[in-house]
């Protein structure tokens, strides 16, 4: 699983986070994607991917609450 560096609450449902994904900040392109899954059982969910820093390895997403169905994340 990637580590997620910093989650910030933009809103009371929209979240954005920057998750530690060197080989993805490496080679995505602008209006590419992530699929993100919560757990290993759990649904897939494709995010787009609104920045990234190839230099420090990480890539930010910005989520609703609805899309990743966690009550309490993050608070």
């Amino acid at each position: 699983m990637y580590k997620i560096l910093n989650a910030e609450k933009l809103s009371a449902n929209v979240f954005l986070m920057d998750v530690e994904a060197p080989r993805v900040a490496k080679h995505c392109l602008p209006g590419q994607f992530v699929i993100v899954k919560m757990d290993e059982v759990g649904e897939r969910i494709p995010l787009t991917i609104c920045d990234y820093d190839a230099e420090k390895g990480t890539v930010t997403i910005v989520s609703s609450r609805l899309v990743l169905q966690q009550p309490e994340w993050p608070s």
